[in-house]
């Protein structure tokens, strides 16, 4: 599930969803996506070593 915050549109301050839901001309609700996590890559030497 999406993460979702309300805000008051006329001063831009956060506000709870009920109170968004209880007057919608005033107000805007936005949805905030969680990040995509970074795949780990496999072990891999790093740059600065040479295998013998």
């Amino acid at each position: 599930m999406a993460n979702k915050r309300a805000r008051d549109a006329g001063n831009g301050r956060f506000i709870t969803l009920e109170e968004a839901r209880r007057r919608p001309a005033q107000t805007i609700v936005e949805t905030i996506k969680k990040p995509e996590t970074r795949k780990k890559k496999g072990n891999r030497p790093s740059s600065g070593t040479v295998a013998p």
